[in-house]
């Protein structure tokens, strides 16, 4: 994939999430988004944007974009291409969102995350065509909880409530929350993530789906289940909460699991959030290992009774960073 880039405001970009479509100024003047390639983006940001704060760096997949992109030239360098979107960019083909601030010399430079980026690896929203192998990471990230929860011990079950959960509107489980890894035409991993202040109407949300795909009673046995576990708390509302986070085993060791937590960052930052915080079971060292690597600090630590250790687990830490 290679993709193309685009320098805008913050301010103008978190308003664009309420029309699902970013419009530049240029739409309306010229008839088009101006973009840039890599090599070009710096240039144009020192030549245009010089000294300017507040700002993000989009990064867009044209391969998902809706309006067409057109290869023209510069306007003060018509010997050199640049890349033209003929229409608002659909939220979806925006893979990654950056941000973008001048050194103390008022220049810039690529941010670093951009420069270790692989091309062929790329962090996009998620669809609902993904649910089957989204369901299978949550599963994944989940482990014997997701079993206790959704399948009552029977991973098939497991893997089909959460796929059709994936596929419904809002709820816990939602692709509208969600994010996929994705390395040349494989899928590898999968990020769920929300600011936390929406997780109780998350909470209620998701019991409208659950009692279509199981029905009054499985859901009513689902709550004397889990009525030993309530009252845990996951997180703070002032945090954006990594819900899910998983990567496929064959894609495991290569820094993926890694690329999509910076990935849920750079999300909070964009949502206005200082702090980002997940929970991780009190087994899983490896994990805990990783986000103490990279600068999560353990907030707090519940340990399970035997009557709650039926879910599987032993208890969990809440992590947090500040980011």
């Amino acid at each position: 994939m290679t993709e193309i880039l685009h320098v805008t405001s913050r301010t103008v970009w978190l308003a664009a999430q309420n029309s699902g479509n970013y419009a530049a100024d240029t739409l309306a003047t010229e008839g088009f988004i101006h973009c840039s390639k890599r090599e070009q983006v710096l240039r144009v940001a020192n030549a245009v944007f010089s000294g300017q704060r507040g700002l993000v760096l989009l990064i867009v997949d044209p391969r998902r974009l809706r309006p067409e992109v057109r290869w023209e030239p510069g306007a003060d360098r018509p010997e050199e291409l640049f890349p033209h979107v003929y229409g608002p960019i659909n939220l979806e083909a925006v893979v990654r969102v950056l941000d973008f601030e001048p050194g103390p010399d008022g220049l810039f430079v690529l941010p670093t995350l951009l420069m270790e980026m692989e091309h062929d690896l790329i962090i996009r929203p998620a669809q609902p065509e993904d649910a089957k192998l989204a369901a299978r990471l949550i599963h994944l990230a989940l482990g014997r909880f997701g079993e206790y929860t959704f399948g009552n011990g029977n991973p098939a079950k497991t893997l089909e409530v959460l796929e059709r959960l994936f596929i419904a509107g809002s709820n816990r489980f939602s692709h509208k929350l969600a994010f996929m890894a994705e390395k040349g035409e494989s899928v590898t991993g999968l990020l769920l993530a929300h600011p936390a202040k929406i997780m109780t109407r998350l909470d209620l949300l998701t019991g409208r789906p659950m009692l279509r795909i199981l029905g009054l009673g499985e859901v009513l046995h689902l709550l004397i289940r889990l009525l030993p576990l309530a009252g845990g708390r996951e997180a703070e509302r002032d945090e954006y909460y990594v819900s899910d986070l998983a990567v496929l085993p064959q894609f495991q060791g290569q820094g993926i699991g890694t690329r999509l937590l910076a990935f849920g960052e750079e999300q909070a930052a964009g949502h206005g959030l200082g702090k980002c915080s997940l929970i991780v079971a009190l087994q899983n060292d490896a994990a805990r290992q990783l986000y103490l690597r990279l600068g999560y600090r353990i907030v707090e630590t519940v340990t399970y009774s035997r009557l709650q250790q039926r879910c599987g687990e032993r208890g969990y830490q809440r992590m947090m960073k500040v980011l």
